[in-house]
């Protein structure tokens, strides 16, 4: 039986080499054969930017479907470069024998595979359960299965020292189609839970989500549709992957973050002050532009925003869209002063 097994191993390990170095991830246009449809649903972290690491807990599948498959977490990082970490479903001929094994996937900013993918000659029984996380400290990034380290990258290899963090992408996680020849194949639908980043050396969990739905051929991607889904369990839990409700890219899944917006304004009134979710629109109003006030009469010149999304300019009237805490100050010129005549 041992012997068996190795030679499994052996075949396995062969064939995912071949196959996983041909994998697109990520919206990448990498290139592959150029026949060979590619399609992608799940889920982005909005408010992950800058982040220093993630960690996802994903459902093996429960049964054996002969399409080449992929789950897992990845994302940009601050260099151009994609990392990832997760299972690959793949089937082996010619016994039609289906295994899963974890990998370790890395492209450079030029969208090229920069290492053989890694893997282990573990297989995941179906049904189980995994975490697969990503870390970065002490000059590297560290790809885990189960707290079981699998491989580390220097931030030289992935171009250098802003490879350190996300940069202003943000981290997903992902059910995944290649390598195949039709538009309708089955992704086994698996359940992705504990979604969570790490900050500063804190760990958050997933505010605001968003729909992740991509899909190609070859090394050309565009926008279509297609039979793949997202159903939200709640902010922890999701499901992706065949059979499951269509969610047009982008489309906000949850936001549990609410941001401050504070706007101030010595004279006059004004609107837009209050608590937001992620998406909502703020109201940044003048009741006038010209203001007499203790004798002095001023000219409104404009606003003077601060913070991430926040408006500068000279409107009395304008809509922004809140993505993070800002302030406002209504900026003044005095015209007249009434009591010196």
């Amino acid at each position: 039986m041992a012997a068996a097994r190795l030679v499994l191993v052996v075949v396995a390990t062969l064939v995912l080499s071949s196959l996983i170095a041909t994998l697109p991830r990520a919206q990448l246009t990498v290139s592959t054969a150029e026949n060979q449809w590619w399609f992608q649903t799940g889920v982005g972290a909005i408010n992950s930017r800058l982040n220093t690491g993630g960690n996802v807990t994903i459902q093996t599948v429960l049964q054996p479907v002969y399409t080449n498959t992929a789950y897992w977490i990845g994302e940009y990082v601050g260099s151009g470069a994609f990392i990832q970490v997760g299972y690959t479903e793949l089937t082996l001929h010619p016994n039609l024998t289906m295994v899963a094994y974890p990998f370790v996937d890395i492209f450079s900013n030029q969208q090229e595979e920069i290492a053989s993918p890694v893997y282990t000659n573990t297989t995941l029984a179906l049904g189980s359960w995994h975490t697969y996380s990503m870390i970065s400290r002490d000059g590297q990034w560290s790809f885990y299965m189960d707290n079981r380290k699998l491989v580390s990258y220097s931030y030289s290899f992935l171009g250098g020292p802003q490879a350190n963090t996300s940069g202003p992408q943000t981290i997903m996680a992902i059910a995944e189609d290649t390598g195949t020849n039709t538009s309708s194949d089955f992704i086994n639908p698996v359940t992705f839970a504990n979604f969570t980043y790490q900050v500063a050396g804190h760990w958050h969990r997933v505010g605001i989500a968003t729909a992740i739905a991509s899909m190609g051929v070859g090394s050309t991607s565009y926008n279509g549709s297609w039979p793949y889904g997202i159903k939200v369990d709640n902010s922890s839990s999701f499901q992706a992957g065949s059979g499951l409700p269509i969610v047009p890219d982008g489309q906000v899944l949850w936001n549990e973050l609410q941001y401050n917006v504070h706007v101030y304004s010595p004279v006059a009134d004004v609107t837009g002050s209050g608590q937001y979710a992620y998406g909502q629109l703020v109201h940044l109003a003048v009741s006038r532009s010209v203001v007499l006030s203790d004798g002095t009469l001023y000219y409104f010149l404009g606003w003077i925003g601060e913070g991430e999304g926040s408006y500068t300019g000279k409107s009395t009237s304008i809509y922004v869209v809140v993505t993070g805490n800002f302030s406002e100050i209504a900026e003044w010129r005095v015209i007249r002063d009434l009591h010196v005549l």
